[in-house]
């Protein structure tokens, strides 16, 4: 069986159809302007109206977290499902109305549109419509092959860096005789420069001429020694060992290139750093060492577990994110700081806490996919400002702690359900778009849909009418082969649910809500939505997207009899039911 697998969803070819179901229209048809009625908004499958504001981390393929309005264009960003794809388009609209707080156990600080879909044990559930003990995923981060690295190249990150201090040999340091090191080409990504690195992150800093990771006097024996030892193994570097008299212990390398390679390796200060994405993708070892030096340097014991500290998020972030790869079950909690006469700004805390003995079990559960946490509340606040979302190519999904978006193909089943001459349900009721779309994926035509990873692949038109006779919603399906029988159909039956190619040239719909096909322009993916009207006026369709009514005209959009014709027969889908069952009050 041949297939398109294009991003928004996947296209068969014509031959893979039910060729022996034809739609039966009458010999003659009068056709006339109609427009077959939706008792309900335009749907929002979650890409136009949904979003996110400003700061919200993405989860990118390589292991590292970049606030949504920073994302690029074709950056790899890990999906809800667990897998990667590419950006393909940006939106940002202003928002004026609620955010919701989703609050999990051990997980509550994220906040969206209320109808922002999330991924839950359910399937893509609105925020507004999560229930206290619903299941809801937190994506587990995976180095996928091509993007996982073993060494650190050195030389992109001493570009440009000028220096007259000398780089290999002895030197005096005010009165002591001290061993400056030359930095190799390549480190090696070891579990000893890992936890060096989680060191840094939890206790480092630098001045003009040193690195220095400060430890307290009564750590001379523990830390600063196994400083030390990792400093030698990892770096090839003779450190100095430096007892100040405010009872602190130093760990000192000399070299300004040194310098300049830990600012730019792991830039800022106690509030901003964070772990670049060169060493976030690195071996599971190594990155298991980083989080047990962070550890190490910024956290302490609690109880079944140990917990670390910080006021820096993207930090905070990186750690969690690990100890989830790792199958550590963590937490992470944003604590508001307390204000008073001595301290009159403070930055949030960020607790990341690892449940080591697993008494935890009632408000999660762990599989290869994703840590699943409880919902315990939801947490309304008035916003005004802009909000941002993300396309993804072939998942229409994203990883904000486990948030996503639907796929199209059940919103147009479901607006067909919506639409006159039958309603087939009440808008409120069963089944929604995202129940569809998950009975879809079990029976189309590519035995890896069951599989969660490859959920994101999209389905077939086929499949969601497949799905809806299970369900009794309609009785036998058959399909279109060209615009004249879709224009018939409209206009002697009722609305008709398409799958197409999605061009580049949509993007952009015309001053009338027009999308125009342009043969040379790019095909972005697969796409299914709903025809409901015909204006031989116009020459057109009219179709019902499911991207929210604030997209093109109010969630609509025309198609030109020549351009419909165009898409059909180049691999398009268009399918609607001969025989509807018994109508559903």
């Amino acid at each position: 069986m041949s297939a398109h697998d294009h991003g928004l969803g996947r296209l068969i070819y014509p031959d893979d159809r039910d060729r022996n179901y034809p739609l039966q229209v009458a010999a003659t048809v009068e056709r006339r302007t109609v427009y077959w009625p939706m008792f309900h908004p335009a749907l929002d499958q979650g890409r136009e109206g949904t979003c996110f504001p400003g700061g919200t981390r993405v989860l990118m393929a390589d292991g590292s977290h970049v606030p949504i309005e920073h994302v690029r264009l074709l950056d790899r960003v890990v999906t809800a499902e667990g897998g990667t794809g590419p950006v393909l388009q940006m939106m940002v609209r202003m928002w004026k109305g609620d955010l919701v707080r989703v609050k999990l156990w051990g997980h509550g600080h994220l906040q969206m549109t209320p109808e922002h879909p999330v991924l839950t044990k359910r399937g893509y559930v609105p925020a507004q419509e999560l229930r206290g003990g619903d299941w809801v995923a937190v994506t587990r981060y995976r180095v996928e092959e091509e993007e996982e690295r073993t060494t650190l190249d050195t030389g992109p990150l001493l570009a440009g860096v000028k220096t007259r201090a000398r780089t290999e040999g002895m030197v005096n340091r005010g009165g002591v005789e001290t061993i400056v090191a030359t930095i190799p080409a390549l480190i090696p990504l070891t579990p000893a420069f890992g936890k060096l690195v989680g060191l840094y992150l939890a206790e480092g800093s630098t001045s003009e001429q040193k690195v220095i990771w400060s430890f307290g006097k009564h750590e001379r024996a523990t830390l600063v020694e196994e400083t030390v030892g990792l400093i030698r193994e990892a770096l090839g570097v003779e450190p100095r060992v430096q007892e100040r008299p405010n009872n602190c212990t130093n760990v000192i390398i000399y070299n300004t290139l040194w310098v300049a390679l830990f600012r730019r390796l792991l830039p800022g200060i106690s509030s901003t750093k964070r772990l670049p994405s060169s060493l976030s993708c690195g071996p599971t070892a190594f990155r298991e060492a980083i989080l047990a030096g962070w550890l190490a340097g910024d956290g302490h014991a609690r109880r079944g577990g140990e917990a670390g500290v910080t006021v820096s998020r993207d930090l905070a972030l990186n750690m969690f994110t690990i100890a989830n790869s790792l199958g550590l079950r963590p937490t992470i909690r944003r604590s508001e700081p307390s204000v008073n006469a001595h301290a009159r700004s403070r930055r949030p805390r960020w607790d990341v806490a690892i449940n080591r003995d697993g008494e935890d079990t009632h408000w999660a559960e762990q599989d290869d996919r994703a840590l699943w946490r409880r919902v315990r509340g939801l947490e309304y606040k008035s916003f005004i400002g802009p909000v941002y979302n993300i396309h993804v190519g072939g998942a229409e999904s994203y990883v904000a702690e486990g948030m996503g978006v639907h796929n199209c193909v059940g919103a147009a089943w479901r607006h067909w359900m919506l639409t006159a001459p039958v309603t087939q349900t009440k808008p409120d009721a069963e089944p929604r778009a995202t129940t569809i779309y998950d009975e879809a994926i079990k029976v189309d035509e590519w035995p890896d849909n069951d599989n969660d990873t490859a959920r994101q692949f999209g389905t077939s038109v086929r499949a969601g009418a497949q799905a809806l006779r299970a369900r009794g919603h309609l009785d036998t399906f058959g399909w279109a082969f060209d615009a004249d029988t879709v224009i018939d159909w409209l206009c002697a039956s009722g609305p008709i649910v398409l799958g197409t190619a999605w061009l580049e040239s949509f993007s952009v719909p015309t001053a009338e809500g027009f999308l125009k096909v342009n043969p040379v322009t790019r095909v972005r993916g697969g796409h299914a939505y709903l025809a409901n009207g015909v204006s031989l006026k116009r020459g057109a369709v009219r179709c019902t997207n499911s991207w929210g009514p604030t997209w093109n005209q109010r969630g609509r959009f025309w198609l030109s009899f020549e351009d419909l014709d165009w898409l059909i027969r180049r691999e398009g889908e268009a399918c609607s039911a001969l025989e509807i069952g018994k109508v559903r009050a």
